[in-house]
């Protein structure tokens, strides 16, 4: 994963990281056509203390 795949935000003292990506891959033959999907996701939430950055 890159930098630009992440999520991050700040609502008053809850920080929340999230990432989800989608893969999508296709092999064409002449007899068969062959597909494989991947999906990846994750949410994390941090409650930051009430007097930070302030």
């Amino acid at each position: 994963m890159e930098k630009k795949d992440f999520n991050i935000t700040l609502d008053g003292n809850l920080l929340t990281i999230s990432s989800s990506r989608e893969q999508h891959e296709e092999d064409p033959q002449e007899n068969y056509s062959r597909s494989e999907f991947s999906y990846q996701s994750f949410r994390r939430s941090f409650q930051l203390p009430k007097d930070i950055g302030g």
